[in-house]
C-alpha cells in the first residue's frame, strides 16, 4: 500500500533538522581539535567525512576547515623539519599535492556566482599566498621520486607545479612570465613521460622545455624519439634539422640526419650534413666513419678506401670502418670478376686482372679478419665474404672452418 504523500513529507522534515545538527556536530569537533592545535589529522578524517555525503559536495564551511587542518598538518611538519626531527618525507610530500588539488577544489566552488551572478571567492587571497610560499617544494618532490626512478609519482607532482599556472586561484603571480624554473621542471617533466614511454606527453611538455637551454639538447633527443616512436617521420626530420643546427658536434643529431636523408634516397643532402660536420673538424671520428659508409653505399670503392685510411691515421677505435674497408675491397674484386666473366679480356690482360682480383681480394681479408675479431658475434656480416676470400685464395683449412661456421649459424637461426 503506497504512503500517503504528507506522511513522506512529515518523515523528511523530520530527518532534516537531525541531519543537520550531525553536520553542525562535525563541523564543531572539526573546530575544536583544531583549536587544541594537536591532531589537524582527526579534523580532516572528519571534514572528509562529511564532503563525502554527495550532498555536502559544496559545504564550504567544511572546505575551509579541511584547508585549516591541511595547512595545521603542514606547519607541524614543517617545525619538524627546521629542528630536524625526523618525519616521513613522502608522506610530506602527499599532504603538499593533496593540498594544492583540494585547495584548488575549494577556490571552484568558492567562485561560483550567488543568486545575482556575482563572484566574489573569500578564501582565494589567503589560500593562493599560501599555496604560492610553498610551490617549490613540488618541484622538490618531482626530484625526490625521480632519484628513486619513481617516474610516475615524480612525474604527478611536476604536473601539479605547471598547471598552477593555467589555474584561476594563482591568475594573480602570473606564472607564465614569472616563473624562471618552469622550463627547468617542465624538463624534468619530459624526462619521466621519456622513461615511462608515454610519447605524447613527451611531445606536449616539449615547448615549454626546449625553454630551459641547458638542457636543449637532451630535450631535443627525447623528442626525436618521440616522434619515431608516433611514426610522425616529417616532425623527426624537423627536429633533427633544429638539433644539428643548434648542436653541430652532437653524433646523435648529424648521424640521425644523415641517415634520414640516405634512406629518403636524398644522398646528397646526406654527403651534405657529414660533410659540414668535417669542415668544422676534420678530425671528427664519426663523420669520417659516416662518409666512408655512405661511398660504399654509393659504389665509390676507392674513396671509401681513401676515407677509412684517413681514419685509421687519427684512431682505431671504429671496428666497423674495418668492415667498410674490407667490404670496399671485396666489392672491387667482386665487380673484376663479373668483367673478366661477362667481358672476356684478351689472355695477356686475363692473368694481370687474375692477380688484381687475388691482391683485392687479400687486402679485405686483413681487414674483414679484423672486424671479426671485434665483432665476433656479427656472423652474418663477416661470414660469407670470407667464405668467397677463403675460395678465391685457395685457403683449404679456413674455408673449412669458416663452411662449419655457416652452417652451425643457419642452423641456429631456423
Amino acid at each position: 500500500m503506497n504512503k500517503p504523500i504528507r506522511y513522506i513529507v512529515i518523515v523528511a522534515m523530520l530527518i532534516m533538522p537531525m541531519t543537520l545538527a550531525a553536520q553542525k556536530k562535525q563541523i564543531n569537533q572539526a573546530r575544536d581539535i583544531l583549536k587544541e592545535g594537536k591532531e589537524p589529522q582527526k579534523a580532516e578524517q572528519i571534514m572528509r567525512e562529511l564532503l563525502g555525503d554527495s550532498t555536502q559536495k559544496k559545504n564550504l564551511k567544511a572546505w575551509s576547515l579541511l584547508a585549516n587542518a591541511m595547512m595545521m598538518e603542514y606547519e607541524q611538519i614543517n617545525e619538524k623539519l627546521y629542528l630536524k626531527q625526523e618525519v616521513d618525507t613522502v608522506a610530506f610530500f602527499n599532504l603538499i599535492g593533496k593540498m594544492f588539488t583540494e585547495f584548488q577544489t575549494i577556490d571552484s566552488i568558492d567562485a561560483l556566482p550567488d543568486r545575482k551572478h556575482r563572484v566574489a571567492p573569500r578564501y582565494r587571497e589567503r589560500h593562493s599566498q599560501y599555496l604560492n610560499l610553498i610551490r617549490p617544494n613540488l618541484n622538490t618532490a618531482g626530484k625526490f621520486h625521480m632519484k628513486k626512478q619513481d617516474y610516475a609519482k615524480a612525474l604527478e607532482y611536476f604536473n601539479i607545479y605547471m598547471h598552477t599556472q593555467e589555474q584561476p586561484l594563482f591568475q594573480k603571480f602570473n606564472y607564465e612570465t614569472t616563473d624562471t624554473i618552469m622550463p627547468a621542471v617542465a624538463c624534468q617533466a619530459m624526462t619521466c613521460a621519456y622513461y615511462l614511454n608515454d610519447d605524447d606527453k613527451v611531445i606536449g611538455y616539449s615547448d615549454m622545455a626546449l625553454k630551459d637551454t641547458v638542457h636543449a639538447a637532451s630535450t631535443l633527443r627525447m623528442l626525436v624519439h618521440a616522434y619515431k616512436e608516433k611514426k610522425q617521420y616529417s616532425l623527426y626530420r624537423n627536429t633533427l634539422q633544429k638539433g644539428f643546427r643548434l648542436f653541430p658536434d652532437d653524433s646523435f643529431f648529424f648521424t640521425r640526419l644523415a641517415d634520414s636523408y640516405y634512406d629518403a634516397g636524398e644522398k646528397d643532402s646526406a654527403m651534405m650534413v657529414v660533410d659540414s660536420v668535417l669542415a668544422a673538424d676534420s678530425t671528427n671520428h664519426l663523420a669520417r666513419y659516416a662518409r666512408s659508409t655512405i661511398l660504399l653505399n654509393e659504389g665509390r670503392y676507392q674513396e671509401c678506401i681513401d676515407e677509412v685510411k684517413a681514419l685509421q691515421k687519427l684512431t682505431d677505435s671504429v671496428p666497423d670502418a674495418d668492415y667498410n674497408i674490407a667490404l670496399a675491397y671485396f666489392n672491387q674484386a667482386q665487380q673484376l670478376e663479373s668483367q673478366l666473366k661477362n667481358n672476356p679480356p684478351k689472355r695477356s690482360q686475363r692473368h694481370q686482372i687474375k692477380r688484381r682480383i687475388a691482391n683485392l681480394y687479400a687486402q679485405s681479408l686483413v681487414f674483414m679478419t679484423r672486424y671479426r675479431d671485434h665483432a665476433p658475434e656479427n656472423v652474418y656480416e663477416w661470414a660469407q665474404p670470407l667464405y668467397v676470400i677463403y675460395l678465391n685464395l685457395n685457403m683449404g683449412k679456413e674455408f673449412e672452418e669458416i663452411s662449419n661456421t655457416i652452417n652451425e649459424y643457419y642452423r641456429n637461426t631456423k
